[in-house]
Protein backbone atom coordinates (compact mmCIF):
# COMPACT_ATOMS: atom_id res chain seq x y z
CA UNK A 1 0.00 0.00 0.00
CA UNK A 2 1.29 3.26 -0.95
CA UNK A 3 1.26 6.10 1.10
CA UNK A 4 -0.75 8.41 0.39
CA UNK A 5 -0.55 12.45 0.61
CA UNK A 6 -3.80 14.10 1.92
CA UNK A 7 -3.44 18.08 2.02
CA UNK A 8 -6.16 19.14 4.59
CA UNK A 9 -7.89 22.76 4.75
CA UNK A 10 -10.07 23.79 7.86
CA UNK A 11 -10.01 26.00 10.93
CA UNK A 12 -7.93 25.25 14.29
CA UNK A 13 -9.32 26.01 17.86
CA UNK A 14 -9.04 24.85 21.52
CA UNK A 15 -11.75 22.47 22.46
CA UNK A 16 -12.75 23.26 26.46
CA UNK A 17 -14.54 20.49 27.48
CA UNK A 18 -17.00 20.75 30.52
CA UNK A 19 -18.33 18.26 31.82
CA UNK A 20 -21.76 19.91 33.20
CA UNK A 21 -24.33 16.85 33.67
CA UNK A 22 -21.62 14.64 35.33
CA UNK A 23 -20.99 17.54 37.81
CA UNK A 24 -24.34 18.78 38.35
CA UNK A 25 -25.31 14.38 39.26
CA UNK A 26 -22.23 14.73 41.91
CA UNK A 27 -23.55 18.02 43.26
CA UNK A 28 -26.87 16.60 43.68
CA UNK A 29 -25.34 13.23 45.17
CA UNK A 30 -23.57 14.76 47.88
CA UNK A 31 -26.87 17.17 48.89
CA UNK A 32 -27.99 13.98 49.40
CA UNK A 33 -25.79 12.38 51.27
CA UNK A 34 -23.96 10.10 48.97
CA UNK A 35 -20.43 9.56 51.24
CA UNK A 36 -19.20 7.58 48.34
CA UNK A 37 -19.75 10.04 45.75
CA UNK A 38 -17.82 12.28 47.36
CA UNK A 39 -14.78 10.04 46.98
CA UNK A 40 -15.42 9.57 43.50
CA UNK A 41 -12.72 11.96 41.50
CA UNK A 42 -14.11 15.41 40.42
CA UNK A 43 -14.76 15.84 36.50
CA UNK A 44 -12.28 18.16 35.39
CA UNK A 45 -12.45 20.65 32.39
CA UNK A 46 -10.32 19.72 29.65
CA UNK A 47 -8.18 21.26 27.27
CA UNK A 48 -8.10 19.23 23.88
CA UNK A 49 -7.18 19.64 19.97
CA UNK A 50 -10.49 20.77 18.88
CA UNK A 51 -12.28 22.27 14.92
CA UNK A 52 -12.99 20.16 12.13
CA UNK A 53 -9.92 20.94 10.12
CA UNK A 54 -7.55 19.95 12.87
CA UNK A 55 -9.32 17.14 14.11
CA UNK A 56 -9.45 15.70 10.46
CA UNK A 57 -5.98 16.06 10.12
CA UNK A 58 -4.39 14.45 12.92
CA UNK A 59 -6.40 11.70 12.31
CA UNK A 60 -5.55 11.41 8.37
CA UNK A 61 -1.74 11.36 10.18
CA UNK A 62 -2.45 8.71 13.04
CA UNK A 63 -4.06 6.54 10.14
CA UNK A 64 -0.14 6.73 8.45
CA UNK A 65 -1.11 9.30 5.74
CA UNK A 66 1.21 12.12 5.18
CA UNK A 67 -0.54 14.96 6.33
CA UNK A 68 -0.02 18.59 5.56
CA UNK A 69 -2.49 21.19 7.14
CA UNK A 70 -3.26 24.72 6.02
CA UNK A 71 -4.54 26.61 8.99
CA UNK A 72 -4.60 29.40 10.42
CA UNK A 73 -3.46 29.86 14.12
CA UNK A 74 -2.93 32.77 16.34
CA UNK A 75 0.17 33.88 18.57
CA UNK A 76 -0.29 32.34 22.00
CA UNK A 77 0.24 29.87 24.19
CA UNK A 78 -3.29 28.05 23.56
CA UNK A 79 -2.13 28.57 19.69
CA UNK A 80 1.50 26.42 20.07
CA UNK A 81 -0.66 23.75 22.51
CA UNK A 82 -2.54 22.86 19.12
CA UNK A 83 0.54 23.14 16.66
CA UNK A 84 2.44 20.60 19.27
CA UNK A 85 -0.43 18.88 19.67
CA UNK A 86 -0.78 18.16 15.69
CA UNK A 87 2.90 17.76 14.82
CA UNK A 88 3.17 15.01 17.56
CA UNK A 89 0.06 13.29 15.85
CA UNK A 90 2.57 13.19 13.13
CA UNK A 91 0.72 16.43 10.95
CA UNK A 92 3.42 18.71 8.77
CA UNK A 93 2.72 22.03 10.10
CA UNK A 94 4.95 24.02 7.66
CA UNK A 95 1.70 24.76 5.83
CA UNK A 96 0.15 26.72 8.91
CA UNK A 97 -0.26 30.17 9.07
CA UNK A 98 0.71 32.22 11.93
CA UNK A 99 -1.45 35.47 12.85
CA UNK A 100 -0.67 37.85 15.41
CA UNK A 101 -3.66 37.21 17.46
CA UNK A 102 -4.76 34.94 20.10
CA UNK A 103 -6.43 31.53 19.33
CA UNK A 104 -10.13 31.76 19.45
CA UNK A 105 -11.71 28.34 21.43
CA UNK A 106 -15.08 26.30 21.38
CA UNK A 107 -16.82 25.60 24.46
CA UNK A 108 -18.12 21.71 25.03
CA UNK A 109 -20.90 21.21 27.75
CA UNK A 110 -21.53 17.90 28.01
CA UNK A 111 -24.69 17.32 29.81
CA UNK A 112 -26.30 14.47 32.35
CA UNK A 113 -27.09 11.92 29.26
CA UNK A 114 -23.59 12.51 27.69
CA UNK A 115 -24.56 14.73 24.94
CA UNK A 116 -22.52 17.73 23.82
CA UNK A 117 -23.34 21.02 23.26
CA UNK A 118 -20.88 22.80 21.36
CA UNK A 119 -20.99 26.79 21.81
CA UNK A 120 -18.47 28.95 19.25
CA UNK A 121 -16.79 31.72 20.96
CA UNK A 122 -14.38 34.63 20.61
CA UNK A 123 -12.09 35.51 24.00
CA UNK A 124 -10.62 39.11 23.73
CA UNK A 125 -7.72 39.71 21.26
CA UNK A 126 -9.02 36.73 19.44
CA UNK A 127 -9.65 36.14 15.60
CA UNK A 128 -10.64 33.95 13.24
CA UNK A 129 -8.51 35.04 10.16
CA UNK A 130 -10.35 34.06 6.33
CA UNK A 131 -7.71 32.59 3.45
CA UNK A 132 -6.65 34.56 0.82
CA UNK A 133 -5.97 34.09 -2.96
CA UNK A 134 -2.11 34.39 -2.14
CA UNK A 135 -2.67 31.76 0.30
CA UNK A 136 -4.14 29.01 -1.49
CA UNK A 137 -1.53 29.17 -3.91
CA UNK A 138 -1.35 26.00 -6.85
CA UNK A 139 2.34 24.25 -5.41
CA UNK A 140 0.20 23.25 -2.45
CA UNK A 141 -1.45 20.75 -4.65
CA UNK A 142 1.96 19.34 -5.71
CA UNK A 143 2.16 15.36 -4.51
CA UNK A 144 -1.42 15.44 -3.50
CA UNK A 145 -3.30 12.44 -3.10
CA UNK A 146 -6.21 13.84 -2.07
CA UNK A 147 -7.65 17.50 -0.95
CA UNK A 148 -9.91 17.37 2.35
CA UNK A 149 -11.96 20.90 2.99
CA UNK A 150 -14.19 21.12 6.15
CA UNK A 151 -17.38 23.20 6.33
CA UNK A 152 -16.82 25.16 9.58
CA UNK A 153 -14.27 27.45 7.97
CA UNK A 154 -16.79 28.12 5.48
CA UNK A 155 -19.68 29.02 7.82
CA UNK A 156 -17.38 31.24 9.52
CA UNK A 157 -16.05 33.00 6.46
CA UNK A 158 -18.50 32.43 3.58
CA UNK A 159 -16.59 35.11 1.26
CA UNK A 160 -13.90 32.11 0.98
CA UNK A 161 -16.75 29.78 -1.13
CA UNK A 162 -15.37 30.98 -4.65
CA UNK A 163 -11.83 31.32 -3.57
CA UNK A 164 -12.21 27.40 -2.38
CA UNK A 165 -14.55 26.39 -4.75
CA UNK A 166 -11.37 27.57 -7.09
CA UNK A 167 -8.98 25.38 -5.35
CA UNK A 168 -10.99 22.70 -5.50
CA UNK A 169 -11.69 22.78 -9.10
CA UNK A 170 -7.68 22.99 -9.83
CA UNK A 171 -7.22 19.99 -7.59
CA UNK A 172 -9.48 17.91 -9.69
CA UNK A 173 -7.88 19.10 -13.05
CA UNK A 174 -4.99 17.39 -11.41
CA UNK A 175 -6.39 14.41 -10.93
CA UNK A 176 -6.29 14.64 -7.18
CA UNK A 177 -9.60 13.95 -5.30
CA UNK A 178 -11.42 16.34 -3.44
CA UNK A 179 -13.76 15.60 -0.29
CA UNK A 180 -15.97 17.68 1.51
CA UNK A 181 -16.93 17.99 4.94
CA UNK A 182 -20.02 20.20 5.32
CA UNK A 183 -19.81 20.53 9.25
CA UNK A 184 -22.30 23.50 9.47
CA UNK A 185 -22.71 23.00 13.39
CA UNK A 186 -25.86 24.83 13.30
CA UNK A 187 -26.65 24.72 16.77
CA UNK A 188 -24.09 27.70 16.90
CA UNK A 189 -23.81 29.27 13.57
CA UNK A 190 -26.63 30.54 11.61
CA UNK A 191 -27.34 28.61 8.25
CA UNK A 192 -29.18 31.25 6.00
CA UNK A 193 -29.68 31.27 2.47
CA UNK A 194 -26.44 33.30 1.36
CA UNK A 195 -24.60 30.74 3.56
CA UNK A 196 -26.13 27.74 1.66
CA UNK A 197 -25.50 29.17 -1.80
CA UNK A 198 -22.10 29.59 -0.85
CA UNK A 199 -21.82 26.59 0.07
CA UNK A 200 -23.45 25.30 -2.67
CA UNK A 201 -20.14 26.28 -4.95
CA UNK A 202 -17.78 23.70 -3.14
CA UNK A 203 -19.76 20.87 -2.88
CA UNK A 204 -20.41 21.77 -6.65
CA UNK A 205 -16.63 20.66 -6.88
CA UNK A 206 -16.12 17.77 -4.54
CA UNK A 207 -16.04 14.25 -5.57
CA UNK A 208 -17.17 13.52 -1.97
CA UNK A 209 -19.67 15.49 0.21
CA UNK A 210 -19.84 13.86 3.93
CA UNK A 211 -21.86 15.39 6.67
CA UNK A 212 -24.71 14.35 9.28
CA UNK A 213 -28.27 13.31 7.93
CA UNK A 214 -30.73 15.98 9.96
CA UNK A 215 -28.11 18.12 10.97
CA UNK A 216 -26.22 19.22 8.09
CA UNK A 217 -27.74 17.44 4.64
CA UNK A 218 -31.74 18.44 6.07
CA UNK A 219 -30.84 21.78 6.96
CA UNK A 220 -28.63 22.44 4.01
CA UNK A 221 -31.23 21.25 1.81
CA UNK A 222 -34.48 22.50 3.24
CA UNK A 223 -35.94 18.94 3.30
CA UNK A 224 -37.20 16.49 6.26
CA UNK A 225 -37.09 13.43 4.49
CA UNK A 226 -32.69 12.38 4.97
CA UNK A 227 -32.99 10.73 1.19
CA UNK A 228 -34.44 13.64 -0.35
CA UNK A 229 -32.34 16.05 1.21
CA UNK A 230 -29.31 13.98 0.40
CA UNK A 231 -30.55 13.17 -3.27
CA UNK A 232 -30.25 17.08 -3.71
CA UNK A 233 -26.60 17.22 -3.67
CA UNK A 234 -25.60 13.68 -5.73
CA UNK A 235 -24.95 14.00 -9.13
CA UNK A 236 -23.82 10.89 -11.69
CA UNK A 237 -19.71 11.64 -10.64
CA UNK A 238 -20.00 12.17 -7.15
CA UNK A 239 -20.56 10.42 -3.78
CA UNK A 240 -22.87 11.60 -0.75
CA UNK A 241 -22.51 9.87 2.63
CA UNK A 242 -25.01 10.55 5.46
CA UNK A 243 -24.06 9.73 8.74
CA UNK A 244 -26.06 10.14 12.69
CA UNK A 245 -24.39 9.21 15.60
CA UNK A 246 -25.27 4.92 15.47
CA UNK A 247 -27.85 5.25 12.67
CA UNK A 248 -27.13 3.17 9.53
CA UNK A 249 -25.12 5.46 7.53
CA UNK A 250 -26.43 6.45 4.16
CA UNK A 251 -24.84 6.60 1.09
CA UNK A 252 -25.08 8.15 -2.52
CA UNK A 253 -22.72 6.60 -4.86
CA UNK A 254 -23.08 8.25 -8.52
CA UNK A 255 -26.87 8.48 -7.60
CA UNK A 256 -27.35 4.70 -6.76
CA UNK A 257 -28.21 4.53 -2.95
CA UNK A 258 -27.58 2.04 -0.17
CA UNK A 259 -27.65 1.81 3.90
CA UNK A 260 -24.96 0.32 5.62
CA UNK A 261 -25.38 0.13 9.47
CA UNK A 262 -22.74 1.35 12.23
CA UNK A 263 -20.02 -0.52 13.96
CA UNK A 264 -21.09 -1.47 18.00
CA UNK A 265 -17.54 -1.84 19.58
CA UNK A 266 -18.70 -1.56 23.20
CA UNK A 267 -20.09 1.85 25.79
CA UNK A 268 -19.51 5.23 24.04
CA UNK A 269 -17.54 7.15 26.00
CA UNK A 270 -16.50 10.39 23.79
CA UNK A 271 -18.03 11.25 20.95
CA UNK A 272 -16.01 14.20 19.85
CA UNK A 273 -14.72 14.25 16.51
CA UNK A 274 -16.67 11.17 15.53
CA UNK A 275 -17.43 12.97 12.35
CA UNK A 276 -14.16 13.82 11.74
CA UNK A 277 -12.88 10.59 12.51
CA UNK A 278 -15.44 8.71 10.35
CA UNK A 279 -14.51 10.99 7.25
CA UNK A 280 -10.51 10.70 7.27
CA UNK A 281 -11.11 6.76 6.97
CA UNK A 282 -13.68 7.14 4.18
CA UNK A 283 -11.56 9.06 2.53
CA UNK A 284 -8.45 6.94 2.65
CA UNK A 285 -9.89 3.75 2.05
CA UNK A 286 -11.41 5.02 -0.96
CA UNK A 287 -8.20 6.28 -2.44
CA UNK A 288 -6.95 2.60 -1.69
CA UNK A 289 -10.00 0.58 -2.96
CA UNK A 290 -12.23 3.35 -5.21
CA UNK A 291 -14.83 1.14 -3.37
CA UNK A 292 -17.54 3.67 -1.43
CA UNK A 293 -18.78 0.73 0.34
CA UNK A 294 -15.76 -0.62 1.71
CA UNK A 295 -14.64 3.37 2.33
CA UNK A 296 -18.00 3.55 4.13
CA UNK A 297 -17.00 0.24 6.59
CA UNK A 298 -13.77 1.67 7.18
CA UNK A 299 -15.30 5.11 8.33
CA UNK A 300 -17.25 3.13 10.77
CA UNK A 301 -14.54 1.33 12.14
CA UNK A 302 -11.93 4.12 12.53
CA UNK A 303 -15.43 5.89 14.78
CA UNK A 304 -16.10 3.20 16.37
CA UNK A 305 -12.94 2.85 17.70
CA UNK A 306 -12.34 6.51 18.66
CA UNK A 307 -15.43 6.71 20.79
CA UNK A 308 -15.35 3.97 22.66
CA UNK A 309 -11.42 4.97 23.52
CA UNK A 310 -10.60 6.88 26.63
CA UNK A 311 -7.57 8.40 24.79
CA UNK A 312 -8.06 11.72 22.59
CA UNK A 313 -7.92 10.87 18.28
CA UNK A 314 -7.46 6.99 19.23
CA UNK A 315 -7.17 5.14 15.79
CA UNK A 316 -7.27 1.23 14.67
CA UNK A 317 -3.77 -0.49 13.92
CA UNK A 318 -3.95 -1.12 9.95
CA UNK A 319 -4.28 -5.01 11.02
CA UNK A 320 -7.38 -3.95 13.33
CA UNK A 321 -8.84 -1.57 10.47
CA UNK A 322 -8.38 -4.53 7.94
CA UNK A 323 -10.55 -7.02 10.35
CA UNK A 324 -13.26 -4.53 11.35
CA UNK A 325 -13.70 -3.60 7.54
CA UNK A 326 -13.83 -7.49 6.44
CA UNK A 327 -16.46 -8.09 9.55
CA UNK A 328 -18.39 -5.79 7.70
CA UNK A 329 -18.16 -6.70 4.30
CA UNK A 330 -18.84 -10.70 5.43
CA UNK A 331 -22.15 -9.34 6.82
CA UNK A 332 -22.80 -7.79 3.46
CA UNK A 333 -22.73 -11.40 1.15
Amino acid sequence: MRKRTVLVIGETSVDVIVPYGRMKKRIEAIKAGDLAESNENVPQVQFLLGGGGSNVASIFAKLGAETRYLTHLGNCNLSRFLANELIASGVNMDYAIRDEVAQPFLLAVIDESGEKTMLQTLAPGSARVPFTETELRPELLDGVDALHITGTELVLHPEEAPLMASFAKLARSRGILVSFDLNLRPETLKVDDERRTRLAEVISAADIILGSKTDEFCILANEKNTVDAMAKFATPSNIVVGREGAEPVLLIDRELLSIHRTLDLGPVINTTGAGDSFSAGFVLEYLETLNAQLAVFAGNAVAGVMITSVEHHTVPSPELLEELINRQAMSVF
